[in-house]
């Protein structure tokens, strides 16, 4: 039934998938992916790659809404209700990237998500916006190998772990305690890529 509303209301395409897909993530037309940086062989596999979804990302993501920040909502003792009421756990590398059209997450999102992290451990972490992306067309868009890529194979080589923090009481990942200020906390993978 939802299928079929979709397809009613979202008209800008003829595929089903991409209509239901592009409905269910968000409002107006190319919220998932801009169409232009689709090839037609890409657009027909988009076809074969969305499914069903579960309700809870949903209620997730509206309590994230609501908070006005990404909030943990499972029990999940290993993570803080709050994930910005504390410093990162690790130094772990993050590289955001964001298209500038994107309306399933807004840039916005990904540029307070940056600051956050940069006041937390100053030029750890990079940020890309790139222009004329949506959401996943950074990964699948005609031009991702030329234009998305090389920013993803950049953050991959941008070198060795960093070396331990001292600072503070922080959560020591894994024990359950804070690590205070005389000992070292574990260094991170050394990078994580985050879309």
């Amino acid at each position: 039934m939802l299928a079929g509303w979709a397809r009613l209301v979202r008209r800008e395409c003829r595929n089903p998938v991409c209509a239901l897909a592009n409905y269910t993530y968000g409002v107006g037309p190319d919220v998932l992916w801009r169409h232009e940086n689709l090839d037609d062989e890409t657009h027909g596999w988009v076809e074969r790659q969305f499914g069903w979804v579960p309700l809870s990302f949903f209620r997730q993501m509206a309590q994230c809404v609501r908070a006005g920040h990404l909030v943990c909502v499972d029990d999940a003792p290993e993570l803080p209700d709050d994930l910005i009421a504390q410093p990162p756990r690790t130094r772990a590398r993050w590289t955001l990237m964001a298209g500038s059209r994107n309306t399933c997450f807004l840039p916005i999102g990904q540029r307070r998500t940056f600051a956050w992290l940069d006041a937390q451990d100053p030029g750890l972490h990079r940020h890309h916006e790139l222009p004329g992306y949506s959401h996943l067309d950074l990964f699948f868009g005609r031009e991702a190998a030329r234009d998305v890529f090389p920013l993803i194979l950049a953050a991959l080589e941008r070198g060795e772990r960093p070396p331990a923090r001292r600072r503070g009481r922080r959560f020591e990942p894994g024990t359950g305690r804070a690590a205070t200020a005389e000992e070292e906390l574990p260094a991170a993978p050394a990078d994580t890529v985050a879309t």
